[in-house]
């Protein structure tokens, strides 16, 4: 059932969820570029390249292995955790937004009413969309009725 209610929404929005994984952790990595120091004391902000990439990720594993962090590999090893989880959370979105608007069409499915004519006292099926617009009538005989 569940591969019913997501398939429509599937293509579109579950292939781009990945990339909310590398815009997560390019917005860590952007954010410690911009405020964080490396092991060497000089502002990541005031390097450039490899450098500043290097610098970054090694801060985003604690620091530099010499400073008793785990390097560029434990910043890598950071970033993924972080792509995975906002992966994860965009992935329940989606799923959770496709439910909701499989949830709302269903209910708005028209549902039937069953009477009994006073006129000819035969039994009618109406839908519910022919009682809110108060559609009452006997097919048989034509009188109007009140299914109440």
């Amino acid at each position: 059932m569940a591969s019913v209610i997501i398939k429509p929404f599937a293509g579109p929005l579950l292939w781009n969820v990945e990339k909310a994984g590398d815009a997560a952790q390019g917005a860590v990595l952007w954010g410690i570029k911009q405020f964080a120091t490396a092991g060497t004391g000089a502002r990541i902000a005031t390097l450039t390249g490899i450098y500043a990439d290097r610098a970054s990720r090694a801060y985003a594993g604690g620091g530099p292995l010499l400073m008793g962090g785990k390097g560029i590999a434990g910043g890598n090893a950071n970033l993924r955790v972080v792509g995975g989880v906002s992966i994860a959370v965009s992935a329940a979105v989606i799923v959770a937004a496709s439910i909701n608007a499989h949830r709302l069409q269903s209910s708005a499915a028209p549902t039937a009413q069953s009477w009994t004519c006073v006129g000819c006292q035969k039994d009618v099926t109406t839908s519910s969309e022919e009682a809110a617009v108060n559609k009452l009538t006997c097919p048989h005989c034509g009188h109007g009725n009140d299914p109440n």
